[in-house]
C-alpha cells in the first residue's frame, strides 16, 4: 500500500491528481493519507477529489475530533476547517467506491 498526503494548490487539481495517478501507476493499493483545504480552495479540492477517487483505496481528511455541526466558527482556520471536513463527508460515498 502506498499512503499519499496531497494538499492541492488553487486551481491546481490536476497536478494533485496526477501525482496520485502517478502513485497509481505502481500497481499497489493508494491511500490518500490526509489532504485539508490548506493551499487551495473548495472548488478545487472538490475537484482534486472527485478526479483522483478512481485511483484511491481509500482516503483520510484531518478530523480534530469535531464534526462540521459541532465546530464552532471563531477564525478562518475554524471555517476552513469546518467546511473542508463536510465536503469530505458529502464526498465519502464516490471516496469509498474505489
Amino acid at each position: 500500500m502506498l499512503i499519499v498526503h496531497e494538499y492541492p494548490t488553487t486551481g491546481q487539481a490536476p497536478t494533485a491528481v496526477s501525482l496520485i495517478g502517478s502513485f497509481a501507476a505502481c500497481h499497489k493499493p493508494v491511500l490518500l493519507g490526509e489532504t485539508f483545504m490548506l493551499t487551495d480552495d473548495a472548488t478545487t479540492q472538490r475537484a482534486f477529489l472527485t478526479d483522483a477517487a478512481r485511483y484511491l483505496a481509500g482516503a483520510l481528511e484531518f478530523f480534530n475530533g469535531h464534526t462540521p455541526a459541532d465546530t464552532k466558527i471563531h477564525t478562518v482556520s475554524d471555517a476552513i476547517y469546518q467546511a473542508s471536513l463536510q465536503q469530505f463527508l458529502d464526498l465519502r460515498d464516490l471516496l469509498l467506491a474505489g
